[in-house]
């Protein structure tokens, strides 16, 4: 029998933790390769958004004959406007206090021009379709709003001829048929691009704002006189 005497009880535990330490060494380097390895985060994707259905835009709005009735009893064969105007409506006319009006801005800047226009045709009164015209749905001639009055198309449209007489482009101008959120109702205004924005003239207030405050208004769709667009509820663009 083979005895091991050990000096003392320290170097025995001493010995035991020598032991333990060479054992751990040896596994350690045997073992497999745990160095740690760098794990890519899962990639995230999100969902594809389906593309909004392109609007639709019609290169002449023939189909709309409350506009081109406007456009036709505006112009009427290139007729002077004041004839047109006092042949339908007599003394009522006001197209001379207009036309003079206008001739006072020729040499204001496009700006002054847009806010001298808007607050000159704000004045005006507004009327029902229903009890100037006995229809439902009738867009008037500059001619017939400045006599009678009218409702928010009737103000977007005289805004619309006061620019184009002024020398603003009509291709860069749209009469929006939109939907107001906050009123419930439908409504009408003018929109002018100017450069990088949208200007929105409109019967309801004097101020002119960018389009892009007017959250609450949806439009539904837009004319001038070279094309119309169906919007509903898009982004107005040119």
């Amino acid at each position: 029998m083979l005895t091991i005497r050990l000096a003392s009880p320290t170097a025995a535990i001493q010995a035991f933790f020598v032991l333990v330490i060479g054992l751990l060494l040896v596994a350690t380097a045997s073992g497999p390769d745990r160095t740690p390895v760098a794990v890519k985060p899962t990639e995230h994707r999100p969902a594809p958004v389906p593309a909004p259905e392109p609007a639709v835009r019609v290169p002449t709005p023939q189909s709309f004959p409350k506009w081109t009735g406007v456009v036709g009893r505006t112009w009427a064969r290139h007729v002077a406007w004041s004839e047109v105007c006092a042949a339908r409506l007599g003394r009522t006319c006001r197209l001379d206090t207009w036309q003079d009006f206008l001739a006072s801005l020729r040499e204001e800047t496009r700006w002054e021009q847009m806010v001298r226009v808007n607050r000159f045709v704000n004045q005006f009164r507004y009327r029902p379709d229903q009890a100037n015209w006995g229809a439902f749905d009738y867009w008037a001639a500059p001619g017939e709003f400045f006599a009678a009055g009218g409702d928010c198309e009737d103000y977007a449209i005289a805004k619309y001829y006061s620019l184009k007489a002024l020398g603003f482009p009509a291709e860069r101008m749209r009469i929006v048929v939109l939907n107001d959120l906050n009123r419930r109702l439908a409504h009408a205004v003018l929109v002018v691009d100017i450069g990088p924005y949208e200007l929105v003239l409109d019967s309801q207030e004097s101020k002119i704002r960018l389009w892009s405050e007017l959250l609450h208004y949806k439009p539904i769709y837009w004319i001038n006189e070279s094309a119309w667009e169906l919007t509903l509820g898009r982004n107005i663009s040119i």
